[in-house]
């Protein structure tokens, strides 16, 4: 069960599929003005941080107190972590707009911190450990500055952008 509950946590295509991803990431408040959905802040949160929750516990209590259940259940984690990776890749080629994009290609990395975390290995659980922590601050970083274009240009849509270069600061 604290394998379960641990697991949950970090973003994947078995248990989060395509309707609850959205849901996520595109809330819109009831205080937000009307064409800016999501607050970033909550996003920030929610990918920067509590996506890496789950990988933590995973790594810090599963792994030691329930070893041999961890290397019963690798071959699964390898498997979902793929399947995370190609889902989490296609659908962030497939988006027009770019706060989805960023949060699909989030969803995709966490399958390379899965696969890390059940690979048996010392030196996979560091670099899994540097990846997340890496990932927290760069996915945050892009949300925050995927925010400022919607309030600079006034959408998120990738073909209404029509190139930055006019908005740059000379």
């Amino acid at each position: 069960f604290i394998m379960l509950g641990q697991g949950i946590s970090i973003p994947n295509t078995a248990v989060h599929g395509n309707r609850f991803f959205r849901r996520l990431h595109d809330r819109r408040l009831a205080d937000e003005p009307v064409g800016h959905d999501g607050k970033t802040q909550q996003t920030v949160l929610l990918a920067g941080l509590l996506a890496k929750t789950g990988a933590y516990g995973l790594i810090r209590f599963v792994i030691p107190l329930f070893p041999q259940a961890a290397l019963g259940f690798a071959p699964v984690a390898w498997v979902l972590g793929v399947v995370g990776i190609l889902y989490g890749a296609g659908m962030a080629f497939a988006q027009t707009d770019l706060k989805r994009l960023i949060a699909y290609s989030s969803f995709s990395h966490m399958g390379f911190v899965l696969i890390g975390i059940f690979s048996s290995s010392p030196l996979a659980l560091q670099g899994t450990l540097i990846i997340m922590l890496a990932h927290g601050i760069s996915i945050s970083a892009l949300f925050l500055m995927a925010d400022d274009l919607q309030t600079l240009l006034g959408t998120r849509d990738l073909g209404g952008m029509g190139g930055l270069w006019t908005y740059l600061p000379t």
